[in-house]
């Protein structure tokens, strides 16, 4: 159920005017606001909503200090302004120092994430469809690498440099370009190798 309406409602609240003004103008580097915890989804979403909806029209992000209460934000925007708008980011699981690696589920949503930032959006279903399967792919070349090469890569991806993926998994900086270099060179044959196997098995099936 989406409750837009309470977001336009919610909008007109002369205080909620004000802040999406200031938001809008961006005439403040820092903007605190002050409310009960039921009411934060409805100020995100007030932040966001188009400004032809009467909102901010700016990205939001929010940062929750646990996953339940990140996953009872996610539900209550998604109520708000559509699932579609909502993305929810799963935490690491794990501090760079721990040396372990996340499960590969928390792996697979972030990079699907991180790979939606930067398509063109697509309401085609054989689309969408194409886009999981791909991730999926992705999530089990992933699998196959040793420890190192599949959290080198993961680090690299979540912007760390060479040095903090150096001091994270204990190498010498000048080794991490060759680390990286070998394991996008093994992600490449085994999501490779996948596709080969994935087409023989159509190829089977067209044949039978």
């Amino acid at each position: 159920m989406t409750l837009t309406g309470l977001v336009d409602l919610f909008c007109t609240e002369p205080t909620i005017v004000q802040t999406i003004g200031d938001a809008r103008a961006q005439r403040l580097a820092v903007l605190d606001i002050t409310a009960p915890a039921p009411m934060r989804p409805l100020i995100a979403a007030a932040l966001s909503a188009s400004a032809g909806g009467g909102g901010a029209g700016r990205p939001v992000l929010l940062v929750s200090s646990t996953y339940r209460e990140a996953e009872e934000l996610t539900a209550a925007l998604q109520s708000l302004v559509g699932e579609e708008a909502v993305a929810y980011y799963p935490a690491w699981e794990t501090l760079p120092h721990e040396r372990l690696s996340p499960r590969s589920d928390t792996v697979g949503r972030r990079l699907e994430l991180l790979r939606a930032e930067h398509e063109e959006p697509s309401n085609a279903p054989d689309k969408e469809l194409e886009r999981r399967e791909d991730t999926a792919r992705v999530r089990a070349a992933l699998a196959t690498l040793n420890e190192r090469d599949r959290e080198a890569l993961l680090l690299r991806a979540e912007g760390f440099n060479y040095e903090e993926i150096a001091a994270t998994l204990g190498l010498a900086k000048g080794a991490i370009g060759t680390t990286l270099a070998r394991a996008r060179r093994r992600l490449v044959e085994a999501y490779r190798a996948q596709e080969r196997a994935r087409q023989k098995e159509r190829g089977k099936h067209v044949a039978s």
